[in-house]
């Protein structure tokens, strides 16, 4: 005889008993009915092979507002697989179905006395549930613990049995709320809890937070009553979850992406439909393309009609499968507003699209107007062709040139050289494209017959940014040897910012006319030479008339003096005359002494100053100081300043000398640092007519007269400040000027102190 099953097992029966198993599947139907004859082994079986056991969910009451709920999380249905979601159904149909039975009878029926074998067999049951299973009493005692329960909690079955739930599973912020719920259902019988699905955090022995499903079911046993906790463990459903809600944010992510780059993107593109070609979509870029003309949702070969003869057939290829690439494809299209049609340039591509299956259902277009470009490069081209056109002009107007030309670039490598420059240097002209600047260097010399530095060429120095104006230099042609005069200019090639590309210099072969030169400079000494004789016969006789002729009318007296006046004036020629022809023949001979420059200074002023002229000489300051030079080139040079500020100035004005020792660096001398030595610097300085400032830059040239046609324009050669310019120069010293016509000028001249020591 089969023993009773407890109250579980025969409301079980009754579930699927009678009529109502009529509404179940054949299979299952032919179950049920085994389990009903067979007992509690059959069950067992039928429970393993179903996994339905568990039927509960929810800790908390649910009718309790929000704070006091453990917590309520949403429950996805869609996260869930088909089996699973089969299975529940048929848990939640069950579990009506058994509460049904279970209420109607809750007071009407004895549970039979059970045996060991059928509390056995029931353990067995629990323990093949998929689900965690829990019995509680309503003190909230734990009297019934599975294998699940186990398995999810960390306690054994003996470690729970005796132990209350909310010291065992319940976390303890969620204490208070559970003994509440409790306390108000043995005072009241209320459990708004039974039957429903909660969703909330369980924790475990460790002390670990678990997110669990549960449902509470209510059992009256002759004992008490039995609350059956059915609990599944959805910390997978909740990685599930997040994983989810991941992938949904990195979609939306990915499609904001999309939309932000199809927005923003510089190039045109469109989806066009397959079907009858209408624009589906286009981005802010695709309908710049068409201003005034509408395209979405429009068929695009009404959108253009005019070029829909070129499109129609591209539209063809792409759906036929073909990837379309056209680069600079020229349409004759109308402009926004009525006008003729113009032409108009796109780089285009068309890819088809498949979006479902292997039929082509869209077309991907990507588009940039290039029509500036196309026009850019046309305008290049013309222009390009127009700047071979003027390179060759040129060309030709450079090779036809007498003078030489030398073009180089920032490196100092020629990169032009025409015909006159190949001659003159006396290389092929098929080889002068391949000369550098060390190349011309060879090939100059300087007037003592040294090879030039590189960074003494004329390209050099302009390369550097100088400018040379006029330069004469000695060529030794490659070829012969011979040796040519040349006078040349350069200047840099910059670019519009300013910055140097190279530079070019313009050379003229002038042999012949320094030949010429030399001839004259030749004569002028022969001549100076000769006048010198008798201009010396002339002032000795002058002299001896002047001391025979005592007690002489005064007529005849002023005639004498006019006579020394006229010779004095005629052996400054003469002398002048000689240092010009000495300084250019390279004749002048200077011989550098040790001597005092205050000393020669104050003599020079002391008898320039013995007849009376006018003019007040005033010494500021007279330093003493020891330097290197000729004596009679440095005392020819203080008094051609001097006669210069005194013949310059206005009757009653004063003249200022002064001679100072400054650093070096200071007097501005070339080349010198701080500290690097002292300077004698000699000024003077007049209050006088001054110098135009247009004429300023040419004073220390030979023969020149700044005050020409000038209210000062008085006697004179014009050699002076050239002949003190050159032998300031030649002896290693500096000269130079300040002058504001109207107001004066100020001439300097600086030597370098010699050093301590014999000289």
């Amino acid at each position: 005889m089969v023993p009773a099953p407890p109250r579980l097992l025969l409301s079980t029966l009754r579930l699927f008993g009678g009529a109502r198993l009529g509404a179940l599947p054949g299979a299952l139907r032919r179950a049920l009915r085994g389990v009903a004859i067979g007992g509690l082994g059959r069950l067992v079986a039928f429970f393993r092979s179903l996994a339905i056991v568990g039927l509960g969910h929810g800790w908390a009451d649910d009718t309790a507002t929000a704070p006091e709920r453990w917590h309520d999380h949403p429950r996805p249905i869609t996260a869930v697989p088909r089996l699973r979601l089969a299975r529940r159904m048929l848990k939640v149909r069950l579990e009506v179905m058994l509460r049904s039975e279970e209420q109607s009878e809750l007071n009407s029926e004895t549970v039979p006395a059970g045996t060991a074998r059928t509390t056995e067999s029931l353990r067995v049951v629990l323990d093949a549930a998929l689900d965690a299973v829990i019995a509680m009493d309503e003190s909230g005692i734990i009297r019934e613990w599975n294998l699940q329960a186990e398995a999810l909690f960390g306690w054994t079955r003996q470690e729970a049995i005796g132990r209350t739930v909310a010291d065992t599973v319940v976390p303890p912020r969620a204490r208070d709320h559970h003994l509440r719920g409790l306390r108000r259902f043995r005072e009241t019988g209320d459990a708004p809890i039974l039957g429903k699905r909660l969703t909330l955090d369980a924790r475990d022995k460790s002390g670990r937070e678990i997110p669990i499903e549960l449902r509470v079911t209510a059992l009256r046993l002759p004992d008490g009553l039995r609350f059956i906790a059915f609990i599944n463990d959805l910390t997978v459903m909740r990685g599930l979850e997040r994983e989810q809600r991941n992938v949904v944010a990195q979609i939306d992510a990915q499609r904001q992406l999309f939309a932000t780059i199809l927005s923003n993107a510089p190039a045109g593109i469109a989806l066009i439909s397959s079907h009858d070609f209408t624009i589906e979509f286009a981005n802010p870029a695709f309908h710049a393309l068409s201003p005034g003309r509408t395209l979405q949702g429009r068929p695009a070969l009404d959108a253009w009609s005019e070029i829909a003869h070129q499109l129609e057939p591209l539209y063809r290829r792409a759906l036929g499968g073909e990837t379309i690439h056209l680069v600079d494809e020229r349409f004759r299209m109308h402009p926004p507003t009525d006008g003729a049609l113009e032409d108009h340039w796109f780089t285009f591509t068309m890819v088809p699209i498949r979006r479902e299956g292997p039929a082509i259902d869209a077309i991907l277009v990507v588009a940039v107007e290039t029509t500036d470009q196309v026009r850019a490069r046309s305008q290049v081209a013309e222009l390009a062709s127009l700047a071979r056109q003027r390179a060759a002009e040129l060309r030709g107007i450079i090779d036809h040139m007498a003078d030489a030309v030398f073009v180089c670039d920032q490196n100092g490598r020629l990169t032009l050289v025409n015909a006159a420059g190949a001659a003159l240097i006396g290389f092929d002209h098929t080889r002068v494209r391949d000369l550098t600047l060390t190349d011309l260097a060879a090939r100059e010399l300087t007037d003592h017959g040294r090879e030039r530095q590189v960074h003494e060429l004329a390209l050099s120095r302009a390369l550097r940014g100088e400018s040379v104006v006029v330069r004469d230099v000695i060529v030794r042609r490659a070829y012969d040897g011979a040796e040519r005069w040349v006078r040349s200019s350069a200047a840099a090639i910059r670019d519009d910012s300013g910055a140097v590309l190279g530079a070019v210099e313009v050379a003229r072969d002038v042999t012949d006319a320094e030949r010429l030169e030399r001839l004259k400079r030749e004569f002028v000494r022969a001549a100076a030479h000769e006048l010198n004789t008798p201009v010396t016969v002339v002032t000795g006789y002058a002299q001896v008339l002047a001391r025979q002729l005592q007690g002489v009318p005064a007529s005849s007296r002023e005639m004498l003096e006019g006579l020394h006046r006229g010779v004095e004036r005629m052996e400054t020629i003469v002398r002048a005359l000689t240092y010009v022809t000495r300084i250019e023949l390279g004749e002048l001979a200077l011989a550098r002494e040790r001597l005092r420059f205050d000393e020669l200074v104050d003599r020079v002023v002391t008898r320039m100053t013995r007849r009376p002229v006018g003019i007040t000489v005033r010494v500021a300051r007279l330093d003493a100081a020891m330097i290197d030079a000729d004596r009679d080139g440095i005392e020819q040079t203080v008094r051609n300043l001097l006669s210069n500020a005194i013949r310059y100035s206005k009757p009653g004005s004063s003249v200022e000398v002064s001679l100072a020792v400054a650093a070096a660096a200071a007097a501005g001398r070339s080349g010198a640092a701080p500290g690097g030595g002292q300077d004698a610097v000699l000024s003077v300085r007049d209050w006088g007519a001054g110098i135009p400032k247009e004429r300023q830059a040419r004073i220390f040239e030979r023969f020149y007269r700044a005050h020409t046609d000038t209210a000062y324009d008085f006697e004179g050669l014009g050699v002076g400040l050239y002949i003190s310019h050159e032998i300031v120069t030649r002896l290693g010293g500096r000269m130079w000027f300040e002058s504001v016509e109207g107001k004066g000028s100020m001439f300097h001249v600086a030597f370098p102190i010699a050093p301590s020591g014999a000289a």
